[in-house]
């Protein structure tokens, strides 16, 4: 949403769907690098061990899946309905902003919270 108010992209029905669908495509690569970061822990290593572990397991997958869906996405982009285009970039973006987040924001909540034998 933010994104759309910055680039000054009005909401309209195709873009108000973007949330929830890309809400449950980014959660895939979050679910997949959590649950590699859990297996670590209960194997006995660190938070900063296991997410290292953990990217370095999954972060192939991670960044695959984030190349496939991007370029989909971009394909869709270069449709002629200004609505369906608007739609794809949004989502192309979106992807990408997604690893940016697993891979950067995701570790150090982590770090910060992962103390716990819950995290």
């Amino acid at each position: 949403a933010t994104v759309m108010y910055l680039a000054g992209i009005a909401l309209e029905a195709a873009n108000a769907m973007l949330a929830p669908i890309m809400l449950g495509v980014a959660m895939d690569d979050t679910i997949h690098y959590l649950h590699s970061y859990q297996q670590q822990r209960k194997q006995g290593l660190g938070v900063t061990a296991a997410l290292d572990t953990a990217l370095h397991y999954t972060g192939g997958a991670l960044l695959a899946t984030t190349i496939a869906l991007t370029c989909g996405f971009l394909v869709v982009g270069a449709s002629g309905v200004v609505s369906v285009q608007t739609f794809g970039l949004l989502c192309a973006f979106t992807v990408v902003a997604a690893l940016v987040a697993d891979v950067l924001v995701m570790p150090a909540l982590l770090k910060t919270l992962g103390n716990g034998k819950r995290v």
